[in-house]
């Protein structure tokens, strides 16, 4: 097995991110899932991911290599959208009236 020159990259430290494991790996595995990092080293990530476990969730803290991560693209949505009403706001300040109309 060959491991990964790369160190992990420091855009991890906070935020989101999306899991893609490889499917061959058991179900226990969390496939796909959206966490938020909570530790960084060299070569993996800590995620903190909530697991169904009959009727309530369990907060699981699990260890990625940065292989199988990527950002999650949620929070850009979110921005990107923050920044539309904004401008819809200040668009509609300028005419004297209110971006709801």
């Amino acid at each position: 097995m060959q491991h990964s020159k790369k160190a992990c990259p420091t855009s991890f430290t906070t935020g989101l991110s999306s899991l893609h494991s490889q499917t061959s790996q058991p179900s226990n595995v969390p496939h796909r899932r959206t966490g938020i990092v909570y530790n960084v080293t060299p070569h993996a990530v800590g995620v903190i991911i909530n697991k169904v476990v009959g009727n309530r969730y369990i907060e699981k803290r699990v260890n990625i290599r940065v292989e199988h991560i990527r950002h999650s693209k949620c929070r850009k949505e979110f921005l990107d959208r923050v920044k539309r009403n904004h401008d819809a706001h200040v668009e509609a300040k300028a005419k004297g009236g209110t971006h709801l109309e």
